[in-house]
């Protein structure tokens, strides 16, 4: 794309015009093609956009800022859409919170009554207690981090169908014009140098034919291999930066923390605390440390009475302990959400900008049809047609010419 391109696609006719100028035609222009309007049309837009960072970089003499002002405008009605979807796994997350902790309490209830002795009571409740409450913690980040997981797919999809013509009108720009490309020039190079080695080496036998045979499928070798590699470099899937949400998950691990914090400022019953606490620690599980803490504090005044008795009085205890736990819970996830709401708003932003600076600098680096190359000679990453195959179109083209020497030399 040259500067007079640009200035037709965005209509822009009088060349002094100012940056504010060029700015206004280019939102004009953006908000009629954005592909989430009713009148959207991506590959235009995309091509909109170029225009506008080749022009932009001249009015600024190539000083351009790395994130585009028009990002924003861009993205509302997507980062809308995810804002509200965000919003309804917000209000579920309270329900899922909901039912996994009633049904957590009804555990603790029939484990509780399934003891028959204090001795097996005193051997199980730790552990039982913990796994009930680390099971319920899983299942609750699991459900978190899948929902979030989905927004992640639902703008993958939104991203790939927003570049896919683009993609796909550089693509067949590019084997349309096959026979003035210099990405083509650059496969057809060790075809044709073994294809006429080839020639050459069967000439000498007096295999003329063969040899001129050979030259052609080298030839037809480099054809394949250039369409091949075009269609497989310049799809969309093999382009796109996907979202990464590694960073905006929902860990466990933070509950594990927080609740940490909180009990061990418990000092009533130091010694069988730190007891408890060490045993507990060794299993790292959801609330290992602290779960453990809470019963050698919790069980240590309890022994020694009828086990009816000890099973009121440890049920009374454990609600109380387990009415702590989901508070904090709770709280964490009341902190925790908002921030991650912010973190994947952000990445959302960020990703934009990467898959569309890297798609203007594919339309901006690809010249008219009235050029006479169709890829600049560039070395850049952000080609991709940059580099051919020359390893496997030279594997191949002396296998095929191996063959037909040998064809030649034992049939004719």
């Amino acid at each position: 794309m040259n500067t007079q391109e640009a200035r037709e696609i965005l209509g822009i006719e009088d060349e002094s015009s100012n940056l504010e100028a060029l700015k206004k035609k280019y939102r004009d222009l953006a908000k009629i093609y954005h592909p989430d309007r009713v009148s959207g049309d991506a590959r235009r837009f995309l091509h909109i956009n170029a225009a506008y960072e080749l022009l932009k970089g001249l009015y600024l003499h190539g000083n351009q800022a790395s994130y585009n002002e028009e990002n924003e405008d861009d993205l509302k009605d997507r980062v809308e859409a995810v804002n509200s979807a965000f919003s309804d796994m917000s209000h579920k997350l309270q329900e899922k919170y909901n039912d996994n902790m009633q049904y957590a309490s009804q555990q603790i209830v029939e484990k509780l009554s399934s003891y028959y002795s204090s001795s097996q009571l005193h051997e199980n409740l730790e552990c039982d207690f913990e796994a009930i409450v680390n099971d319920s913690v899983l299942d609750l980040t699991q459900w978190f981090n899948n929902n979030l997981a989905s927004i992640a797919i639902d703008y993958d999809n939104w991203i790939n169908s927003f570049l896919q013509d683009t993609y796909s009108e550089l693509r067949e720009r590019e084997l349309r014009n096959w026979y003035r490309s210099v990405f083509f020039g650059k496969n057809l190079l060790p075809a044709v140098l073994t294809g006429c080695l080839s020639f050459l080496t069967l000439g000498i036998w007096g295999y003329w034919t063969a040899g001129g045979l050979s030259l052609v499928c080298s030839l037809i070798i480099a054809y394949f291999f250039y369409k091949l590699t075009v269609k497989s470099r310049l799809e969309v899937s093999q382009r796109v930066f996907k979202l990464d949400i590694d960073s905006t998950q929902l860990s466990s691990e933070r509950f594990q923390l927080n609740l940490q914090r909180k009990f061990a400022k418990d000092d009533s019953r130091a010694a069988a605390l730190i007891t408890g606490a060490t045993l507990g620690g060794a299993n790292a599980g959801i609330g290992g440390a602290i779960v453990g803490g809470i019963f050698g504090s919790l069980l240590g005044g309890l022994f020694g009475e009828p086990l009816h008795e000890l099973k009121k009085r440890t049920l009374d205890a454990l609600n109380t302990r387990f009415e702590n736990i989901c508070q904090e819970i709770a709280d964490s996830l009341n902190k925790k959400t908002p921030e991650i709401q912010r973190q994947l708003i952000k990445a959302i932003h960020d990703n934009y900008e990467r898959n569309r600076q890297r798609t203007i600098k594919l339309i901006m680096a690809s010249p008219g049809n009235k050029s006479k190359k169709f890829w600049y000679t560039n070395t850049s990453k952000e080609n991709p047609l940059s580099n051919a195959n020359v390893v496997g179109i030279t594997i191949c083209s002396i296998l095929i010419c191996s063959l037909i020497f040998l064809f030649a030399l034992f049939h004719l």
